[in-house]
């Protein structure tokens, strides 16, 4: 991290967590903490989910809120300053049994970051200077998926998934994702994978 002395010697950091979830019939809250000497985060989270048409339609919804604090060693060279990030997230998730071999999911994600947005240590060189990075303080992600697994007979399956993603920084993106399973015995699965990003 520091600008001078060795870049090939060790450093330790300690991350200590704590994490609390609680189940109260459909519904599901969680807490979440961790602390590290230049890093502290929180985040409080809940949900809930229910079956509809005898168990064949599941509808879930989950949200959370996260808060970190940033707080840049001091002995490194070209740290930027102390700062703050919130995280705001949605999801809503549809999972419908189609026949006894094949189940398909939907979902939609909501993230929006407010804050921090950058690694803190990170610098670029401009007129012979080293300045730190900065981007946008804000961040609006959302994408849409779609899953489906398929049973195909002789212990073997499929899953294939596509996932859209937008984000107000004019980036977006698609993905295919295919796995074919197959046991070997009682504890050995060969997969195959493929997956395109563009």
């Amino acid at each position: 991290i520091a600008g001078t002395g060795d870049a090939y010697g060790d450093f330790t950091k300690i991350r200590n967590s704590a994490q609390a979830d609680i189940d109260l019939g459909p519904a599901k809250f969680g807490y979440y903490r961790s602390a590290e000497v230049d890093y502290d985060a929180s985040m409080v989270s809940g949900g809930t989910d229910r079956d509809f048409f005898d168990e064949q339609l599941n509808l879930s919804f989950g949200a959370g809120y996260g808060w970190d604090r940033v707080e840049p060693l001091d002995d490194a060279d070209t740290a930027g300053e102390s700062a703050r990030k919130q995280v705001v997230h949605f999801n809503l998730i549809a999972t419908r049994v189609l026949d006894p071999r094949t189940v398909l999911r939907l979902g939609v994600e909501f993230n929006r970051q407010q804050g921090l947005q950058h690694n803190t240590y990170r610098n670029v060189y401009a007129g012979g200077t080293p300045l730190p990075e900065l981007h946008p303080s804000e961040r609006r992600r959302e994408d849409l998926f779609v899953k489906l697994s398929r049973y195909l007979g002789e212990r073997s399956s499929l899953n294939a998934e596509y996932r859209y993603y937008q984000d107000d920084w004019q980036l977006d993106s698609h993905t295919l994702g295919l796995k074919l399973n197959q046991y070997l015995g009682e504890d050995l699965v060969v997969r195959y994978r493929y997956r395109f990003y563009r």
